[in-house]
């Protein structure tokens, strides 16, 4: 039987995605041509400055908020954290408020959108990175404890 926490997450999903659907049927494709440049250069800064303050929190915060993890893939995961968007709750946000139709707001979606295909991908690049450190980790840890490589110099 499947649990009432599943469904529920399973039509909060959906309901994202049909928002979205009906976002991407509004949006001026002639408008996102145009202003394409300025939609990367918004979306350039709407990654790199919340990251950069991110990876920045993540190297001063104290040494238990970090975990098993080392101090670099810590402050990455943070970086990431801060720099992915909301797009469901901006257009819902837009749609709400019937800005829509407007340059700037077609601007904010474009530019969320190429944050997401960022923050998308972002975050399995972290998690590569924290699960390839754990295995190198226990690897060196097993060569220690069975005496592997005591003999070389």
């Amino acid at each position: 039987m499947i649990s009432p926490h599943l469904l529920l997450l399973f039509f909060v999903q959906v309901a994202a995605l049909l928002l979205l659907a009906l976002l991407l049927g509004r949006l001026a494709v002639r408008l996102i041509r145009r202003q394409g440049a300025t939609a990367a250069r918004v979306s350039a800064s709407g990654l790199l400055i919340p990251m950069a303050f991110g990876i920045g929190a993540g190297l001063v915060l104290p040494a238990e908020f970090r975990g098993t993890g080392g101090p670099a893939v810590f402050a990455l995961f943070l970086g990431v954290a801060m720099c992915v968007s909301a797009i469901p709750v901006i257009a819902k946000t837009l749609m709400d408020m019937n800005l829509l139709h407007r340059n700037v707001s077609q601007l904010t979606l474009t530019a969320g959108m190429i944050d997401d295909a960022f923050g998308w991908v972002l975050p399995s690049v972290v998690t590569a990175m924290a699960t390839a450190e754990e295995e190198a980790r226990l690897l060196t840890y097993g060569l220690r404890s069975s005496g592997a490589g005591d003999d070389v110099r």
